[in-house]
């Protein structure tokens, strides 16, 4: 960790973010001043190769409207590739999980506007190692969703137990 800060990863706010791009979960063992595995530190950088854990990274969101909205991605490192599940997206003072089965009735009512699903999302920081920001669509079935989000927390905890 490159950090003394500490916060609960639902008190992390777009200022937060905006500060510190990168932010990494603090495990059992590194839990410090009543931290825990739900705490996340700030970081400089994220080098697939060198790691195995889980960061939330600052992303930007774009709407099927064409409106970008700030917000954050998880992204769990296993054995040197990541996996990258979106977190949290801000609309005014409120963050809002962009998977949420009512999250475009949500967000259009937030923001008064149409059209307002969450197709994709742009990592703001760039991966150590890497030329542009990572991207990814956001499926619109939740059932995939389901299953992908399944089979990566499978993925994070072996890898943490082989460790």
């Amino acid at each position: 960790m490159s950090s003394d800060i500490s916060l609960c990863v639902s008190k992390l706010t777009e200022a937060d973010l905006l500060r510190h791009p990168l932010w990494q979960f603090v495990g059992d063992d590194d839990g410090e001043n009543g931290g825990d595995e739900s705490h996340v530190s700030p970081v400089l950088e994220l080098s697939l190769a060198e790691v195995t854990g889980s960061f939330i990274a600052y992303a930007t969101y774009k709407l099927k409207n064409g409106q970008d909205i700030p917000g954050a991605v998880q992204v769990d490192v296993v054995r040197s590739k990541a996996y990258f599940t979106p977190a949290f997206i801000y609309v005014g003072s409120k963050a809002l999980d962009p998977l949420e089965a009512n999250i475009t009735s949500r967000i259009a009512r937030l923001t008064k506007s149409t059209d307002t699903q969450p197709v994709k999302w742009t990592l703001a920081a760039i991966l150590k190692g890497e030329t542009s920001p990572r991207t990814g669509r956001i499926s619109q079935f939740l059932f995939i969703k389901a299953i992908v989000l399944v089979a990566r927390l499978i993925a994070l905890r072996l890898a943490r137990r082989s460790r």
